[in-house]
């Protein structure tokens, strides 16, 4: 079992947001999250707050989530409209966006600070991969050439993490075409 300074119960955005921070401070951080991915059965929240945009534009990661959402400047309460662009602030909106999209987007900017759950993660399943006998291991994601800004984070990650890109293919069998795969492999032990 490994050990860790500060170790987070939950890996929704409040878990995430606290593990990121911590990251920056340099302290040594691990969420248990009992949900294998971020997916989300229903609704939980569809959207950001103009403080909680603005914490996110200190932090340098505002940009990320205003590409995926859309900014509504008149909100609802009540059934009454609201007109909120007179707020005195850079945002000055409400951004509608669900929870899976910016628990997805905090996980990847964690992974860029070299330290969050992914990396401590994947050396985990690596150190057991090297025990049971393997050798190398292979990656597949979407590749640089689809456009997809937010895949660059992941494919920092396997670089970062000594995975090598070796191939893209398009289509990868099981794939829907125009979704080119980026192929990363890495040696867990030495092969000889």
């Amino acid at each position: 079992m490994s050990e860790h300074a500060v170790v987070i119960a939950g890996g929704g955005p409040t878990g995430l947001m606290l593990a990121g921070e911590l990251a920056l401070a340099g302290v040594d951080v691990a969420i248990v999250e009992r949900r294998a991915s971020q997916e989300l059965d229903g609704l939980r929240s569809g959207g950001l707050h103009s403080r909680t945009i603005e914490l996110l534009d200190q932090r340098g990661i505002a940009d990320r989530f205003l590409a995926e959402g859309q900014a509504m400047r008149v909100v609802r309460f009540s059934g009454i409209p609201l007109d909120i662009s007179d707020f005195p602030t850079r945002h000055n909106y409400v951004l509608a966006l669900r929870q899976s999209h910016f628990e997805r987007i905090l996980a990847a900017w964690i992974g860029e600070l070299g330290r969050g759950h992914g990396t401590r993660l994947l050396g985990h399943i690596l150190d057991h991969l090297a025990a049971a006998g393997i050798s190398v291991v292979e990656a597949k994601t979407l590749d640089r050439s689809s456009g997809y800004r937010p895949y660059e984070a992941t494919l920092a990650f396997w670089e970062r993490n000594g995975f090598i890109h070796i191939d893209t293919i398009d289509p990868l069998p099981d794939w829907p075409p125009g979704n080119p795969a980026a192929i990363y492999v890495a040696a867990v032990r030495p092969t000889r």
